[in-house]
């Protein structure tokens, strides 16, 4: 396939790399978020199907996200005066 490359090699600035895009224009912690982030999958074969749900590697983490954000927002909250800032 091709030559794997190490994370190191993406920033250094000698001519042979020729990759100055991310030397140039970002820092080391931040390639590493990008490269962390990024996610590369297999090309599916011509007569395979593609599956009808695009999201079916994230779902779980997806359902129990939004049950954690419900849960937060529909629990009983009250003021109390001492966190309420009065104006005159």
């Amino acid at each position: 396939m091709g030559k794997n490359v190490l994370r190191t090699e993406l920033l250094e600035t000698d001519t042979l790399f020729g990759l100055h895009v991310f030397s140039d224009n970002m820092s080391m912690n931040q390639l590493l978020l990008l490269l962390r982030a990024l996610h590369f999958a297999k090309i599916p074969k011509q007569n395979a199907e593609a599956p009808k749900d695009q999201l079916h590697k994230v779902r779980s983490k997806l359902i129990s996200s939004m049950h954690n954000y419900l849960k937060y927002i529909t629990q009983d909250e009250r003021l109390d005066e001492s966190m309420i800032v009065w104006h005159e």
